[in-house]
């Protein structure tokens, strides 16, 4: 019986360390969605023109390439931030934290 306890403990332990490594890759990653998003942003304003420091009057890039190239960086962006709010519900809050 003491055997079959010890083996399990072990199990339990060695299951634990890999869930915190998994919760550790987890968050790396979702923290790196909000720059990820941020630079397909910026992606966005160059290909539809809206990247001018006086507002949006550029002119897309190569007619409506720019736009529709623009239209698929957004159905990215969406699933980016999916993806982040999936990873961040099952992550304890503790390994989400950034560091100061």
């Amino acid at each position: 019986m003491r055997s079959k306890l010890d083996s399990a403990l072990q199990r339990a332990e060695s299951s634990e360390a890999n869930l915190t490594k998994a919760y550790e890759v987890m968050a790396r990653i979702a923290k790196t969605v909000p720059t990820s998003i941020a630079d397909l942003q910026e992606v966005n304003r160059v290909l539809t023109g809206n990247y001018c420091s006086g507002g949006s009057n550029g002119v897309p890039l190569r007619g409506d390439y720019g736009p529709k190239t623009a239209a698929h960086s957004t159905a990215v962006i969406g699933k980016l931030a999916g993806a982040s709010n999936a990873i961040e519900s099952v992550v304890p809050p503790k390994y989400l934290q950034t560091e100061k």
